[in-house]
């Protein structure tokens, strides 16, 4: 029954709680320069889930707890490790991720590998590369790779897109194409943006749509269409302490819905 009832591709890990607690596209931080003793910082999130899934009703719950440290040595910007706990109706599966951001004048990456334990739902193995390169003033064009091995098979995700800077807000949008193993493709588009209100508060609002997004009951592509949308606000208490709140609504056709309440705090030390 657990392999009929889910298993996420693009955000299996990176809920909508970790989406906005570790967003992958670099902002202009002007709160920890190089040279600071401040080079830890430790974030935590947690978003906690109403589903329903045809008649079966629970709740489903996702713990991120994350460690980077910011080098700022040469292109190398930072490295971290990311540890997750998701829980699916009573089932708890754990992943680890280690990665690294790299940027420089005109690009921005990253790279990231993690392992998946006590799999019920999640990969057993995935391997992450995010480039973007700037193509005209604070227009950057992006590519994503990532390989994801599961019980049921491989998936494969390519993932195009573009990203506008200005000021410190930006806007960014991407389209993805999945290929699972046995399954054929599917295709969604993402699109994600931060507007820094003030230097407290910063706003992040966000919204997915397309096949396969969830993968809940594994029919075809068309058969399996669905969206998310949420919203998150980060609050900075001082320099070095801030939290955030959020919320998000999901569906999956035929019978898939998800409502979620997230919130996070971060240490910078």
């Amino acid at each position: 029954m657990k392999k009929l009832i889910v298993i996420v591709l693009c955000l299996v890990i990176n809920s909508v709680s970790a989406i906005t607690a570790n967003d992958t596209t670099p902002t202009q931080d002007k709160s920890h320069p190089a040279g600071l003793k401040e080079k830890y910082r430790l974030s935590l999130a947690d978003e906690y889930s109403r589903v329903t899934v045809g008649e079966r009703k629970g709740y489903w719950n996702v713990f991120n707890s994350t460690l980077s440290y910011q080098h700022n040595y040469g292109i190398l910007q930072s490295t971290y490790l990311s540890l997750n706990e998701l829980k699916r109706f009573g089932d708890t599966d754990n992943t680890i991720d280690a990665g690294a951001y790299f940027k420089s004048p005109d690009a921005y990456g990253r790279i990231e590998l993690g392992i998946g334990a006590k799999v019920d739902y999640v990969y057993q193995s995935q391997a992450t590369l995010e480039y973007a390169h700037r193509i005209s003033g604070p227009c950057f064009v992006q590519l994503g790779a990532r390989h994801r091995n599961h019980e049921t098979g491989d998936v494969k995700i390519y993932s195009p897109g573009l990203a506008y800077y200005f000021g410190n807000h930006y806007i960014n949008a991407d389209y993805n194409t999945s290929s699972t193993q046995k399954r054929g493709s599917a295709h969604w588009v993402a699109l994600k943006s931060a507007f820094v209100i003030n230097e407290y508060a910063t706003l992040r609002l966000g919204a997915v749509k397309g096949e396969r997004i969830y993968d809940i009951n594994f029919l075809d592509a068309p058969e399996q269409k669905g969206y998310i949308a949420y919203a998150n606000a980060e609050f900075k208490i001082s320099n070095n302490v801030g939290f955030s709140l959020g919320a998000s609504h999901s569906e999956e056709k035929p019978s898939f819905t998800k409502r979620s309440l997230d919130s996070g705090i971060s240490i910078k030390f």
